[in-house]
Protein backbone atom coordinates (compact mmCIF):
# COMPACT_ATOMS: atom_id res chain seq x y z
CA UNK A 1 0.00 0.00 0.00
CA UNK A 2 2.94 2.13 0.88
CA UNK A 3 4.43 1.81 -2.73
CA UNK A 4 1.09 1.82 -4.43
CA UNK A 5 0.52 6.09 -2.48
CA UNK A 6 4.52 7.05 -2.73
CA UNK A 7 4.09 5.75 -6.81
CA UNK A 8 0.91 7.35 -7.72
CA UNK A 9 1.69 10.94 -5.46
CA UNK A 10 4.92 10.77 -7.25
CA UNK A 11 3.60 10.73 -10.94
CA UNK A 12 0.36 13.17 -10.69
CA UNK A 13 1.08 16.30 -12.64
CA UNK A 14 3.78 14.97 -14.32
CA UNK A 15 2.71 14.19 -17.62
CA UNK A 16 -0.17 16.69 -17.82
CA UNK A 17 -0.54 18.57 -20.96
CA UNK A 18 -3.46 20.69 -22.00
CA UNK A 19 -5.18 17.99 -23.44
CA UNK A 20 -3.99 15.57 -20.80
CA UNK A 21 -4.70 14.70 -18.03
CA UNK A 22 -4.59 12.56 -14.89
CA UNK A 23 -7.73 10.49 -14.30
CA UNK A 24 -9.34 7.64 -11.67
CA UNK A 25 -10.96 5.38 -14.12
CA UNK A 26 -13.15 2.07 -12.43
CA UNK A 27 -13.08 -0.59 -14.84
CA UNK A 28 -15.86 -3.45 -14.04
CA UNK A 29 -17.21 -6.40 -15.90
CA UNK A 30 -20.68 -6.87 -16.39
CA UNK A 31 -19.78 -10.97 -16.56
CA UNK A 32 -19.37 -12.78 -13.43
CA UNK A 33 -15.42 -12.92 -13.84
CA UNK A 34 -13.89 -14.33 -10.70
CA UNK A 35 -10.93 -15.84 -11.94
CA UNK A 36 -7.83 -12.93 -11.80
CA UNK A 37 -5.70 -14.55 -14.59
CA UNK A 38 -8.53 -13.93 -16.88
CA UNK A 39 -9.64 -10.53 -15.38
CA UNK A 40 -6.17 -9.50 -15.65
CA UNK A 41 -5.63 -10.46 -19.46
CA UNK A 42 -8.46 -8.65 -19.99
CA UNK A 43 -7.09 -5.85 -17.97
CA UNK A 44 -3.14 -6.00 -19.97
CA UNK A 45 -5.49 -6.05 -23.60
CA UNK A 46 -7.92 -2.48 -22.87
CA UNK A 47 -4.42 -0.58 -21.63
CA UNK A 48 -2.74 -1.81 -25.16
CA UNK A 49 -5.36 -0.50 -27.09
CA UNK A 50 -5.69 2.59 -25.27
CA UNK A 51 -1.54 3.06 -25.55
CA UNK A 52 -2.08 1.63 -29.71
CA UNK A 53 -5.09 4.27 -30.24
CA UNK A 54 -4.26 7.22 -28.05
CA UNK A 55 -0.33 7.16 -27.64
CA UNK A 56 2.11 6.86 -24.37
CA UNK A 57 0.83 7.35 -20.74
CA UNK A 58 1.08 5.71 -17.48
CA UNK A 59 -0.78 3.91 -14.94
CA UNK A 60 -0.86 2.34 -11.27
CA UNK A 61 -3.90 -0.43 -11.65
CA UNK A 62 -5.38 -1.90 -7.88
CA UNK A 63 -7.49 -5.22 -8.93
CA UNK A 64 -10.13 -5.48 -5.94
CA UNK A 65 -13.33 -7.95 -5.66
CA UNK A 66 -17.04 -5.92 -6.46
CA UNK A 67 -17.93 -6.85 -2.36
CA UNK A 68 -21.22 -5.14 -3.14
CA UNK A 69 -22.23 -7.34 -5.49
CA UNK A 70 -20.63 -10.03 -3.23
CA UNK A 71 -23.15 -9.31 -0.66
CA UNK A 72 -26.44 -9.22 -2.61
CA UNK A 73 -25.00 -12.59 -5.45
CA UNK A 74 -22.65 -14.39 -3.59
CA UNK A 75 -20.21 -14.24 -6.78
CA UNK A 76 -16.74 -13.03 -5.75
CA UNK A 77 -16.58 -10.21 -9.25
CA UNK A 78 -13.19 -8.55 -9.82
CA UNK A 79 -12.60 -4.93 -10.67
CA UNK A 80 -10.02 -2.54 -11.41
CA UNK A 81 -9.33 1.08 -9.74
CA UNK A 82 -6.38 2.55 -12.11
CA UNK A 83 -4.48 5.94 -11.60
CA UNK A 84 -4.14 6.94 -15.11
CA UNK A 85 -1.36 9.84 -16.31
CA UNK A 86 -1.10 12.25 -18.71
CA UNK A 87 -4.23 10.00 -21.03
CA UNK A 88 -5.45 12.52 -23.30
CA UNK A 89 -9.57 13.26 -23.45
CA UNK A 90 -11.43 10.25 -24.31
CA UNK A 91 -15.44 10.31 -24.50
CA UNK A 92 -16.56 7.84 -22.03
CA UNK A 93 -19.17 6.40 -24.96
CA UNK A 94 -15.52 5.28 -26.50
CA UNK A 95 -13.48 4.24 -23.15
CA UNK A 96 -16.78 2.09 -22.66
CA UNK A 97 -16.59 0.82 -26.26
CA UNK A 98 -12.55 -0.26 -26.08
CA UNK A 99 -13.22 -2.12 -23.00
CA UNK A 100 -15.92 -4.05 -24.03
CA UNK A 101 -16.46 -5.96 -20.83
CA UNK A 102 -18.66 -3.49 -18.86
CA UNK A 103 -18.70 0.10 -17.48
CA UNK A 104 -16.12 2.38 -17.05
CA UNK A 105 -16.41 5.38 -14.77
CA UNK A 106 -14.23 8.60 -15.10
CA UNK A 107 -13.13 10.71 -12.17
CA UNK A 108 -10.43 13.82 -12.49
CA UNK A 109 -7.63 13.31 -9.85
CA UNK A 110 -7.25 16.97 -9.45
CA UNK A 111 -9.94 17.43 -6.51
CA UNK A 112 -8.01 14.96 -4.45
CA UNK A 113 -4.84 16.38 -2.34
CA UNK A 114 -3.81 12.60 -1.89
CA UNK A 115 -5.03 10.71 -5.01
CA UNK A 116 -2.41 7.77 -3.55
CA UNK A 117 -3.98 7.15 -0.06
CA UNK A 118 -7.45 7.62 -2.49
CA UNK A 119 -6.41 4.49 -4.54
CA UNK A 120 -4.37 2.45 -2.10
CA UNK A 121 -7.52 1.81 0.67
CA UNK A 122 -9.03 -0.24 -2.56
CA UNK A 123 -5.99 -2.44 -1.47
CA UNK A 124 -7.26 -3.27 2.21
CA UNK A 125 -9.88 -5.51 2.04
CA UNK A 126 -8.26 -7.99 -0.26
CA UNK A 127 -4.67 -8.25 0.99
CA UNK A 128 -5.73 -10.96 2.79
CA UNK A 129 -8.14 -12.41 0.55
CA UNK A 130 -6.83 -16.01 -0.91
CA UNK A 131 -7.90 -15.44 -3.96
CA UNK A 132 -5.28 -13.02 -4.32
CA UNK A 133 -2.50 -15.19 -2.82
CA UNK A 134 0.38 -15.76 -5.11
CA UNK A 135 -1.11 -13.15 -7.96
CA UNK A 136 0.08 -9.14 -7.61
CA UNK A 137 -1.55 -6.48 -5.34
CA UNK A 138 -1.58 -3.94 -8.26
CA UNK A 139 -0.05 -2.78 -11.71
CA UNK A 140 1.91 -0.78 -13.17
CA UNK A 141 2.85 0.67 -16.67
CA UNK A 142 6.87 1.44 -17.97
CA UNK A 143 7.33 5.23 -17.36
CA UNK A 144 6.16 5.71 -14.02
CA UNK A 145 8.93 8.03 -12.26
CA UNK A 146 9.68 5.95 -9.25
CA UNK A 147 9.72 8.73 -6.02
CA UNK A 148 13.41 9.01 -3.92
CA UNK A 149 13.34 8.62 -0.44
CA UNK A 150 15.43 10.69 2.12
CA UNK A 151 16.46 10.20 5.16
CA UNK A 152 17.53 12.69 8.34
CA UNK A 153 17.41 13.97 11.70
CA UNK A 154 14.20 15.22 11.86
CA UNK A 155 11.65 16.48 9.14
CA UNK A 156 12.65 20.35 10.09
CA UNK A 157 16.25 19.39 8.84
CA UNK A 158 15.04 17.30 5.87
CA UNK A 159 12.56 19.99 4.35
CA UNK A 160 15.66 22.84 5.11
CA UNK A 161 18.16 20.73 3.32
CA UNK A 162 15.90 19.76 0.35
CA UNK A 163 14.54 23.83 0.42
CA UNK A 164 10.71 22.48 1.19
CA UNK A 165 8.47 25.15 2.55
CA UNK A 166 6.04 24.54 5.02
CA UNK A 167 3.25 25.80 2.71
CA UNK A 168 3.84 22.65 0.29
CA UNK A 169 2.25 20.42 3.22
CA UNK A 170 -1.02 19.13 1.99
CA UNK A 171 -1.22 16.08 4.24
CA UNK A 172 -0.01 14.78 7.61
CA UNK A 173 -1.20 11.67 9.82
CA UNK A 174 0.51 10.21 12.84
CA UNK A 175 0.24 6.94 13.96
CA UNK A 176 2.05 3.67 15.65
CA UNK A 177 3.78 1.22 12.96
CA UNK A 178 5.57 -0.52 16.04
CA UNK A 179 5.42 0.52 19.78
CA UNK A 180 9.01 -0.07 20.42
CA UNK A 181 9.36 2.89 17.60
CA UNK A 182 7.16 5.02 18.58
CA UNK A 183 4.66 7.48 17.05
CA UNK A 184 5.73 8.06 13.01
CA UNK A 185 4.41 10.91 11.14
CA UNK A 186 3.49 10.73 7.74
CA UNK A 187 3.78 14.06 5.83
CA UNK A 188 2.87 14.56 1.83
CA UNK A 189 4.17 17.62 0.01
CA UNK A 190 2.90 18.57 -3.49
CA UNK A 191 6.23 20.81 -4.76
CA UNK A 192 3.48 22.47 -7.49
CA UNK A 193 2.60 24.75 -4.31
CA UNK A 194 6.31 26.14 -4.15
CA UNK A 195 5.56 29.89 -3.63
CA UNK A 196 6.85 31.86 -6.76
CA UNK A 197 9.11 35.09 -6.21
CA UNK A 198 8.73 37.68 -8.29
CA UNK A 199 10.92 40.51 -8.53
CA UNK A 200 9.88 44.09 -10.33
CA UNK A 201 13.19 45.66 -12.12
Amino acid sequence: MREVKRLVNSNVGRHCQENRRDKFLTLTFAENITDIQQANRYFDNFFKKLRYHYGAFTYVGVPQIQWKRYAKYGVKVWHYHVAVFGLPYIPQKELVERWGRGTVSIEAMESYDNPGRYISRYMIKDFSEEELTGHRRFFTSRGLYRPEETRGESIGAILEQLNIPEACKTYEVTYINNPLMGPVTYRLFDLRKRPVLIFNK
